[in-house]
C-alpha cells in the first residue's frame, strides 16, 4: 500500500501529461474493467486494403497460418486494436509481459491477442532483443545444454556483465551490438547456439518459420512462450515490417494522401516546423551496419553519412529490399491516423501519439479519415509480479515461477512499478 500512495502521490505532483492524467483517471479501477471498457472502441473508417495484405504478408513470415490466420486478420479488421508498447524481442521482461497481459483482457475468453512490436531498434536497446532474459535465480544450463562448446565464454560473459547490471541474460547474437533488429539476419553463431537450447526451452522454437529470418524466429519463440505463461493464444507480429510493406505498396498510387504529402516538399517542411525535424525512416539489419536514422533535408533523407534522393521510385525500392524501416510519425500516420487502429501503448507513445494526431488534424489531405476519432490514451502499463512482488520473465514460470495475473488488481496498483520506475526518481 505504501508504495501504491507513493506512485499516486508522484502522479499529483508532476507535471500534468497524458501518462499522469490517465493514471489518475483509472487509479482504483481494476484492470479487467479497465481493458473492457478499452474494447468498446469502433473504427471510423474501413480498413485499407493494401494494409490488410501487408498484415497478411506478415502474419504468413511469422509462420502464422490456416484458421489462425483466418481469426488473426479478422480480429485485426474488425477490432481495429493493437497493443504496440513491446519492441521485438525473443523474450519479454516483466514490463512488455504486463502489457501483453493487460491487452489479453477485454476480449472473448479464449480469443487470440495480437501485438505489434516495434522492430526499429538497435540490438543494445536495454530490452535486449536478441537475448534470454531471465530472473536472478536461474542459471545458464537451464537455458544452454552443458555440451555447448563455447558455454565457458557465454558463463565469462555472465560473469562480466554481473558487474554492471543485475539483470540475467544470455545474448544468443553475434557481431555488431548496434545494428538494428529490424530485418536483420540470424548468424550462424546464432543457429548453432539455437542447436543447444535446452529441452526446456527448445519446444518454443517453431519448425514453421524461416530460421535465417531472426525477428520471425523471436517473435514466434516470444509468442508460443508468452502463450503458455498467459493462458492465451498470443501472436507477436512487427509492426515496422507491416508498415514498410504498405508503403511500398502505396507509394505507387501518386494520388494516395500518404504519398502526396511524403513527397510535397511544402508539407514535410511544415511537420518538421510544426513537430521538430521528425526522422522517417532508420536503416535496416541486412547489412548489421550502426543503427541510424535518416531526417528529411533538401529533397533527399540522410542519416549524416549516406544520402537517398528523395524519390517515389528509389524509396519504394529501398523498401522492397528491406532496406529502410519506417519511423514511428509514418507508422502511426498509417496504422492509427489513416487506418483508425487504437494503439494501446505506454509512458511515451501516449505523450507523441496525442501530438502527431492534433498535427495530423489540421492537414486537409487527411479530413476525410475522422482522426478525431481515434483515441490516442489508451494506456497499458505494469509489470507482472510474484506473490512476493518480484519481478516475473516469461522463462521464469518454466521452472515453478508463478505470475500474479489478477483482473482484479487496480490499474494504480498495476502500474505501480512503472510510476516509480519511470518518475519517482
Amino acid at each position: 500500500m505504501e508504495s501504491e500512495k507513493k506512485a499516486r502521490q508522484i502522479l499529483e505532483m508532476a507535471h500534468p501529461s497524458e501518462f499522469s492524467k490517465v493514471l489518475l483517471r483509472n487509479f482504483d479501477v481494476p484492470v479487467g474493467e479497465y481493458m473492457c471498457k478499452l474494447r468498446e472502441y469502433s473504427p471510423p473508417n474501413p480498413l485499407e486494403c493494401e494494409l490488410r495484405m501487408a498484415f497478411l504478408a506478415e502474419l504468413r513470415r511469422i509462420g502464422v497460418s490456416g484458421k489462425d490466420l483466418e481469426e488473426a486478420i479478422s480480429l485485426i479488421e474488425h477490432t481495429r486494436t493493437l497493443q504496440t508498447i513491446a519492441h521485438t524481442t525473443l523474450t519479454n521482461g516483466p514490463g512488455f509481459l504486463g502489457a501483453n497481459w493487460l491487452a489479453s483482457l477485454g476480449g472473448t475468453n479464449g480469443s487470440t491477442c495480437i501485438s505489434a512490436t516495434i522492430s526499429g531498434i538497435p540490438f543494445n536497446n536495454e530490452s535486449r532483443p536478441g537475448c534470454l532474459n531471465f530472473g536472478a535465480d536461474r542459471k545458464i544450463s537451464d537455458f544452454i545444454m552443458q555440451t555447448y562448446p563455447k558455454r565457458r565464454a557465454l558463463e565469462t560473459a555472465n560473469q562480466q556483465r554481473a558487474k554492471y547490471t543485475p539483470t540475467e541474460r544470455i545474448s544468443i547474437t553475434s557481431g555488431n551490438r548496434r545494428s538494428s533488429v529490424y530485418s536483420s539476419l540470424t548468424s550462424d553463431f546464432t543457429k548453432d547456439i539455437i542447436s543447444y537450447f535446452s529441452p526446456a526451452i527448445s519446444k518454443y522454437v517453431s519448425k514453421n518459420i524461416n530460421l535465417n529470418d531472426f525477428t520471425a524466429f523471436a517473435l514466434s519463440f516470444s509468442s508460443i512462450l508468452d502463450s503458455e505463461v498467459l493462458n492465451r493464444k498470443m501472436i507477436y507480429l512487427d509492426l515496422c515490417s507491416v508498415v514498410a510493406k504498405y508503403l511500398y505498396l502505396i507509394f505507387e498510387n501518386e494520388s494516395h494522401p500518404i504519398t502526396r504529402f511524403c513527397f510535397n516538399k511544402t508539407y514535410l517542411e511544415n511537420m518538421i516546423l510544426v513537430l521538430g525535424n521528425q526522422p522517417l525512416f532508420s536503416n535496416s539489419g541486412v547489412n548489421a551496419e550502426p543503427f541510424s536514422q535518416f531526417f528529411y533535408q533538401d529533397s533527399s533523407i540522410s542519416n549524416g553519412s549516406e544520402v537517398i534522393k528523395w524519390e517515389v521510385s528509389a524509396i519504394r525500392l529501398l523498401l522492397l529490399d528491406k532496406k529502410l524501416c519506417p519511423s514511428l510519425f509514418l507508422t502511426y500516420m498509417v496504422i492509427s491516423f489513416v487506418n483508425g487502429f487504437q494503439c494501446y501503448g505506454g509512458f511515451n507513445q501516449v505523450e507523441y501519439l496525442k501530438k502527431f494526431k492534433t498535427y495530423l488534424c489540421t492537414i486537409k489531405l487527411f479530413a476525410d479519415y475522422n482522426i478525431d476519432k481515434v483515441p490516442t490514451d489508451s494506456l497499458t502499463v505494469g509489470r507482472i509480479l510474484d506473490v512476493r512482488n518480484s519481478n516475473v520473465y516469461p522463462l521464469d514460470t518454466l521452472f515453478g515461477k508463478e505470475a500474479v495475473l489478477d483482473p482484479q488488481v487496480s490499474f494504480g496498483k498495476f502500474a505501480t512499478p512503472t510510476i516509480i520506475y519511470k518518475m519517482g526518481q
